[in-house]
């Protein structure tokens, strides 16, 4: 059986809010609508605190060993995530948001990437010690205003 530490996620975690940063600011450079740029803008430098906010989580925890409810059930968990991993690279990222064809495409784009980082963190806080469960929940709250905030901008296309 493979045992994963929860510092494993947090560094994937930590990844994830790098790529999107890239991304944000990317598809922000992008855009030729102010209020869009300026709400990706917005969102690029909450990923950049999450981020911050992951390494310090990492520092604490990142030695303890998540609980399974099944022998090998990190193991799988894991692997889906690598293999379904949306950036590779904060360059990729990058790349990616100057190749989408205009805002709409890219506030969808953003939807989507959002909802995978939020059952992500879900399971993240699922794994932690109730003492640091709080840190990742508020990260599970703002990653939801994002959800929220993309929603308004695309509708104000």
């Amino acid at each position: 059986m493979a045992i994963f530490k929860i510092g494993e996620f947090i560094n994937m975690a930590i990844k994830d809010e790098q790529t999107g940063e890239a991304f944000y600011r990317a598809l922000a450079e992008t855009s030729n609508t102010e209020t869009v740029k300026n709400g990706l803008v917005t969102i690029a430098d909450q990923e950049r605190n999450h981020t911050e906010r992951f390494q310090k989580l990492l520092a604490d925890v990142g030695e303890e060993t998540p609980k399974e409810e099944y022998d090998g059930q990190y193991a799988k968990y894991l692997n889906v995530l690598l293999t379904n991993h949306a950036f590779p690279t904060s360059e990729a990222a990058a790349k990616k948001a100057s190749e989408l064809t205009n805002d709409y495409e890219g506030l969808m784009m953003s939807l989507h990437l959002e909802k995978d980082a939020l059952l992500f963190y879900e399971e993240i806080r699922r794994m932690l010690p109730d003492t640091h469960k709080a840190i990742v929940a508020d990260i599970i709250n703002e990653e939801r205003v994002h959800l929220e905030d993309l929603i308004v901008l695309a509708d104000n296309l």
